[in-house]
C-alpha cells in the first residue's frame, strides 16, 4: 500500500492533536468545494442508469464524447495495464514471437499509483509469456528510449514536479514510438488550464471529439472541483478499449448520488468559472508565501505548491508538530503544499512556517 496525503486522522493520533485543530494542505484537491444541494429522494432509491445525463455532460465539459464514467480516476489507472497488454497481445506480430518484452515508459518522478499498477502487471502477464521492461524518465522522455516503447506513461501537469507538456509535444513523442504504441496521459490536474489538454487539442485542431486507438487520457472530478469523496473520473479512449474498460469494471460504477452531483457540476460554468478565479488568486497567495520562507522557489500549478528541501521531512515534522499537514513526496527531497481553505488557515500556516527554520 502506498502513502498518500490526506490521513489527517492518522497523525492526528500520531502527534496528539485533535483533529478539528489541524490545517490539512496533504492533498492537490481544491479547498473549495462544488456547492451540492438537495439530492432528490429517487435518487437514493434507484439503481444508477446511464441515461441520466451524466454522459452529455461530461462530453460538453471534456469536448470528447467517447468516454467512460469510472470510481476516480485511480480506478481507471489500475486498469490501464491490463487494456494496453490485452490490446498488445492482439496485434499481429505479437503472435510470432516466442517471448514478446513490452516496454513501458513512467515518470521517475509522480504519482506511484501508475508505477505500482504497471509493476502488479507484470507479474500477472508474466504467466501469459509477457515480459515486462520499464524505463523511468526523469522530465521528459529521451528520444532514444521513445522509439523502443510500446507504450508511454505522462502525468500531465506532474504530481508533485508540476512539469507542464503541450498535446504538440505529447503527439510528437507518439509519433517517435513503435507504430502500435499507446500514449496514456493523466490529466487529473488538468481543470485549470482546460486548453491544454490534449482532449480540447482533437476537438480544436482536428475538429474530432474521439480519440484514435492509440490514446487514452484520464480526467478527474475530484480536484478541481473539491469533491475527492465522490469517487468520480473519466476514461477516455476508442469505442473498442471503451467497451472493454466497461466489461472489466460492471456494471453501476458509480453510484446514482454521485452521478447527479457530477453532471451538476460539470455544466454548472458560471461556478467554474469563479472557482479558477479564485484558485489563481489563491495559488498566488501561496507561492509568494514559500517564496519568502524557503531559500528555493516553489513549483506550482494552482492547486498544489513543492518545494525541493535538503531537509524536507524535518520541515514536514516540525509543521506537523504545529497542526500543519503537507505532503512529504514519496522521495524525501520535497514538500508539496496544499491551499488552506480560511483566512484563520492561512494565518496558522504562516505563523508555523515563521517558526520553522530551513537548514
Amino acid at each position: 500500500m502506498l502513502n498518500h496525503g490526506g490521513k489527517l486522522r492518522q497523525y492526528a493520533k500520531q502527534f496528539e492533536r485533535p483533529f478539528n485543530e489541524w490545517v490539512d494542505l496533504s492533498t492537490g484537491v481544491s479547498p473549495f468545494t462544488y456547492p451540492i444541494g438537495n439530492i432528490p429522494e429517487p435518487i437514493w432509491n434507484r439503481l444508477p442508469e446511464d441515461e441520466d445525463g451524466l454522459i452529455e455532460a461530461a462530453c460538453g465539459y471534456y469536448q470528447c464524447n467517447n468516454l467512460l464514467p469510472v470510481a476516480g480516476s485511480q480506478a481507471a489507472i489500475q486498469l490501464l495495464p491490463k487494456l494496453v497488454l490485452n490490446r498488445y497481445l492482439t496485434l499481429p506480430n505479437i503472435a510470432q514471437d516466442d517471448v514478446p518484452i513490452f516496454r513501458v515508459g513512467l515518470p521517475k518522478v509522480g504519482y506511484k499509483e501508475h508505477q505500482l499498477a504497471w509493476r502488479n502487471a507484470a507479474f500477472i502477464y508474466k504467466q501469459s509469456g509477457v515480459l515486462l521492461e520499464y524505463y523511468f524518465y526523469d522530465g521528459e522522455p529521451a528520444p532514444a528510449d521513445l522509439v523502443q516503447l510500446d507504450a508511454l506513461l505522462v502525468i500531465n501537469p506532474n504530481n508533485p514536479l508540476t512539469d507542464k507538456f503541450t498535446p504538440e509535444q505529447l503527439l510528437a513523442w507518439r509519433r517517435s514510438m513503435k507504430p502500435d504504441a499507446v500514449l496514456l496521459v493523466d490529466e487529473a490536474f488538468m481543470d485549470m488550464t482546460p486548453e491544454q489538454s490534449i482532449l480540447h487539442h482533437y476537438a480544436s485542431h482536428f475538429g474530432s471529439k474521439s480519440l484514435p486507438e492509440n490514446i487514452m487520457v484520464l480526467r478527474s472530478l475530484g480536484k478541481f472541483f473539491g469533491l475527492a469523496g465522490l469517487r468520480v473520473g473519466f476514461l477516455f479512449a476508442c469505442p473498442l478499449i471503451l467497451e472493454r474498460a466497461r466489461s472489466h469494471i460492471g456494471p453501476w460504477a458509480l453510484t446514482g448520488p454521485s452521478r447527479f452531483v457530477a453532471a451538476q457540476a460539470l455544466t454548472d460554468h458560471p461556478w467554474q468559472q469563479q472557482n479558477r478565479s479564485r484558485l489563481l488568486k489563491e495559488g498566488d497567495r501561496m507561492q509568494q508565501l514559500l517564496a519568502t520562507h524557503f531559500s528555493q522557489p516553489p513549483n506550482g500549478h494552482f492547486l498544489f505548491y513543492t518545494v525541493k528541501l535538503d531537509n524536507a521531512e524535518e520541515v514536514h515534522i516540525a509543521l506537523a508538530q504545529q497542526g500543519i499537514l503537507t505532503r512529504l513526496c514519496d522521495e524525501k527531497d520535497a514538500v508539496r503544499f496544499g491551499l488552506p481553505k480560511t483566512e484563520q488557515e492561512w494565518q496558522s500556516l504562516e505563523q508555523a512556517l515563521n517558526r520553522i527554520k530551513e537548514v
